[in-house]
């Protein structure tokens, strides 16, 4: 049996040391490294945020939201959440935005290498294969419901519900999808071919 701590349960459990810096951090990425679109930046420099020169990464998406709610997890802080709530919504609408031809499982968008392939695109498994990448959709589905939890804790139940719903839809379809019944497996990655 799997349990999942709910944010109603969360205690404070670092000290403020740890927790003050972090959380200032958080803000900052939350206040300063998401597009209009809720397309997360996923490096900076000099010049701030920007785009990896290769292609687009997907991975920091879910965990930008992963990170959130581990650190509400962690605080209990409601008034973080509230603060982070705006750009957890743009970054969640763009995630499930990925899954572009509906199924239930993401897609990792095209690279726009110059082969026109469509490549993966996270800093895990940065090999050329993609479009249904395993890993990358893992992480959505746990930053999903983390956002139905996010959400039920900032008291809005209808974004919970929807949230909640999408979760459960991507669970069924990582499974359908991603396991091989004749290997007794999960399958790392489904190529556009």
């Amino acid at each position: 049996e799997i349990y999942t701590l709910s944010l109603h349960d969360a205690l404070p459990i670092w000290d403020a040391a740890t927790i003050q810096p972090l959380e200032k951090e958080l803000v900052f990425f939350a206040d300063h490294a998401i597009e209009q679109d809720g397309f997360v930046m996923p490096r900076w420099g000099t010049e701030g945020f920007y785009r990896a020169p290769w292609g687009k990464l997907v991975d920091q998406v879910p965990q930008f939201v992963l990170a959130m709610y581990l650190h509400a997890l962690n605080t209990g802080d409601r008034g973080f959440v509230r603060h982070v709530m705006p750009a957890l919504e743009r970054v969640t609408a763009n995630m499930l935005a990925m899954d572009t031809d509906r199924d239930g499982v993401f897609e990792v968008p095209g690279s726009g290498l110059a082969d026109g392939g469509r490549h993966c695109s996270g800093w895990f498994d940065i090999v050329n294969f993609g479009h249904k990448d395993a890993l990358i959709n893992a992480w959505c589905i746990a930053a999903l419901e983390g956002m139905a939890d996010l959400a039920a804790f900032d008291g809005n139940a209808s974004a919970a519900a929807r949230y909640k719903a999408a979760h459960r839809r991507s669970v069924e379809a990582y499974n359908r999808v991603f396991w091989d019944d004749a290997h007794s497996l999960y399958m790392d990655w489904i190529d556009v071919r």
